[in-house]
């Protein structure tokens, strides 16, 4: 399996707090049909997910390989889907796109 460590912090910096610092949410898959995509795990501060989402890490470990132009579009068409404005979107992939581009292929 390929491990992807996504930290999702809407504070600066975006990823500052280290994972073992955090307690453990939950946990779920995402399948499509018979295979199973990814595997997720929600990190907050205390256990508890502020307003602002400072101190949350979701962490995702991806079954396959994926190329990070594709997982960027798909998160993008997911949240033109769920009706995210599209100045958020545009901003959040802002963010994200430095930090999947520092990452080897996933």
């Amino acid at each position: 399996m390929y491990k992807w460590l996504l930290l999702f912090m809407l504070s600066i910096p975006a990823f500052a707090a280290p994972l073992q610092h955090l307690t453990k949410l939950g946990q779920g898959e995402m399948d499509y049909l018979f295979w199973t995509v990814y595997e997720a795990e929600l990190y907050a501060h205390n256990g508890h997910i502020s307003p602002t989402y400072q101190n949350t890490a979701l962490k995702l470990t991806y079954a396959k390989s994926i190329s990070k132009q594709t997982l960027l579009e798909a998160t993008q068409d997911q949240w033109e889907y769920l009706g995210y404005r599209s100045q958020d979107i545009e901003r959040w992939l802002a963010k994200l796109y430095p930090i999947w581009l520092r990452c080897p292929l996933i």
